[in-house]
């Protein structure tokens, strides 16, 4: 996603990419952070990214400027994309904020639901595949009630998931999914 943000970039801007790289079976190992920075060398957008290996929190609190985009691709629970969704603070009015797995994993949806049924700042406008595009900007009656239309989305997907651990892929297949991966 790194590389396909900078390569959108318009001639002069800079991503700031953030990423801890933990050496854990989960989130990486040791080689992940060399193998983004050769992905980035590879795809000849090294000069455009602002590689900071830290946590989303403490780069934020470090962060004194303006953002002009926040896309959040993070641990894909609750607490971490509720924490991750502050960066917003540094958007203006009207700035947008991507949300990566929405209504694809348990713990993003239960956040990005949790935190747009009350927040004050930002409304969901829509999605593209798991991608949620939300916006800073007051929400209407309206705009909380929209992201409950990704519900029946989100329920399918859960249950695609669990088929693909039973190894019931015929079964996820006859709901619409067809690929070994989980859907997103």
């Amino acid at each position: 996603s790194t590389v396909v943000l900078a390569r959108a970039l318009p001639e002069g801007a800079r991503l700031v990419a953030v990423d801890p790289f933990p050496d854990d079976w989960r989130y990486g190992e040791a080689g992940t952070e060399g193998a983004c920075r050769a992905n980035l060398e590879r795809a000849g957008v090294t000069g455009r990214v602002d590689l900071r290996v830290t946590t989303s929190r403490a780069a934020r609190e470090r962060w004194s400027g303006p953002a002009d985009l926040v896309y959040v691709d993070g641990k894909h629970d609750v607490a971490s994309l509720v924490d991750d969704l502050r960066w917003s603070r540094f958007l203006p009015a009207g700035g947008t904020v991507l949300v990566h797995d929405a209504f694809s994993s348990l713990g993003v949806t239960v956040g990005l639901l949790g935190v747009l049924a009350g927040s004050r700042r930002l409304r969901y406008v829509d999605r593209t595949g798991s991608l949620a595009r939300l916006e800073v900007a007051r929400p209407t009656a309206a705009d909380r009630l929209r992201p409950l239309r990704e519900v029946p989305w989100w329920l399918r997907n859960l249950v695609v998931k669990v088929l693909l651990r039973l190894r019931l892929r015929p079964v996820a297949a006859a709901l619409g999914h067809h690929d070994t991966a989980d859907p997103f």
